[in-house]
């Protein structure tokens, strides 16, 4: 019998070479591998960031427009825009209404008034008294359910609707000083009898009834109302103009002063242009163009409210014949390389990285030209 044997292969180990350069291979890969996946969350997280700052001007722009459709088109009822400079957010320096307000008109939806036993519902409408008209008003403001970095209410989008009762056509004061229908006192500053305020309405010394206002888009921290105007070809007058210094004639420009005209009181003494009161001028507005900027709710709660005015101060009032977009995109997208209002400037160094990164500006027109109505 004949016996074989078997010889076992000769075995050997890795170089240490060999080690050293999988290794490096390895290594190679994990680190594409971490790249590849950081940037993948990072581009994630953009977008998402993105994608709800959109909704938040999305749910301001909707609301605005339901508001804006009942909106009563005559020209004897108040109609009030101002764009607020973020520096006065919480004052109303140079402001015709206090609390600063962006936009304010009367329109053809209900708000809440009071309930019947309500001990202040002596000047709030209760539900039968309500007459479904409602004075609205939006401004960036403090809200306290809202908390910004440092517990202090923090700036949003608000909106406040004041209702108005069958029975109390002085609600908003009406009457002999401006000649108008329904006029807001406060307006471009008419000192009146009856004022409003679109927190609060108060009568006599002590009595108050306060208007809560509701958080509309919480992310929104800058808002700017344009006028464009209806060519017509006439004179017109701009907010802040002298009864008789037209700055232009109305051919479609997009302006950020309200447009007005001067009207004679029904109690003026005399017919002298110095007993003349400015009022909004609607009808020269064919439509109105609204610039928003918004954060993401996560990186706006990241923020105090002096992050926010710095932020909000990069984004300046457009120039004439300029959209907000237009006006804006570049310093939001941070393609913007000179100027004075760069995001990535050292006064705004406080704000975080990815807050400001999560800046987004957004815009709508709404069509309101009594004309066309009319026509």
């Amino acid at each position: 019998m004949n016996t074989y044997s078997r010889q076992s292969p000769s075995r050997r180990a890795f170089s240490l070479v060999e080690v050293l350069v999988a290794a490096g291979v390895l290594g190679v890969i994990g680190l594409l591998l971490v790249q590849i996946v950081s940037a993948t969350s990072t581009s994630t997280t953009l977008s998402a960031k993105a994608v709800d700052a959109s909704a938040q001007a999305r749910q301001a722009f909707e609301r605005l427009r339901l508001d804006l459709a009942g909106r009563l088109p005559r020209e004897d009822v108040d109609f009030h825009a101002f764009n607020v400079d973020p520096d006065n957010y919480f004052s109303g320096s140079s402001n015709p209404v206090d609390p600063p307000t962006a936009l304010m008109f009367v329109s053809e939806v209900t708000s809440i008034g009071a309930e019947p036993n309500d001990p202040s519902g002596d000047m709030r409408p209760t539900d039968a008294e309500n007459r479904g008209l409602s004075v609205l008003n939006y401004r960036i403001g403090p809200h306290e359910d809202l908390e910004d970095a440092t517990g202090s209410a923090r700036l949003c989008l608000l909106r406040t609707g004041v209702p108005l009762r069958w029975d109390d056509t002085n609600f908003i004061g009406i009457g002999q000083e401006d000649g108008l229908t329904v006029a807001f006192s406060d307006f471009l500053g008419r000192d009146t009898a009856a004022e409003f305020d679109p927190l609060f309405k108060t009568s006599g010394a002590d009595a108050q009834v306060t208007y809560e206002a509701e958080p509309v888009a919480e992310g929104v921290i800058r808002m700017v109302i344009g006028f464009r105007l209806f060519p017509t070809g006439e004179p017109i007058n701009l907010l802040g103009d002298n009864v008789n210094s037209p700055q232009f004639d109305a051919l479609g420009e997009l302006v950020y002063r309200m447009p007005i005209k001067f009207v004679l009181p029904l109690d003026a003494p005399s017919s002298s242009d110095s007993n003349k009161v400015a009022v909004a001028d609607v009808s020269q507005i064919g439509a109105l163009v609204v610039g928003l900027v918004c954060l993401d709710l996560e990186s706006a709660k990241l923020l105090t409210n002096a992050q926010i005015q710095t932020l909000a101060r990069k984004f300046p009032e457009p120039l004439q014949d300029e959209t907000p977009l237009e006006a804006w995109g570049a310093i939001a997208d941070g393609s913007a390389t000179s100027g004075p209002n760069l995001i990535t400037d050292s006064d705004v160094a406080s704000v975080p990285l990815r807050a400001r990164q999560a800046v987004r500006v957004f815009q709508r027109a709404y069509p309101i030209s009594l004309r066309m109505q009319i026509e």
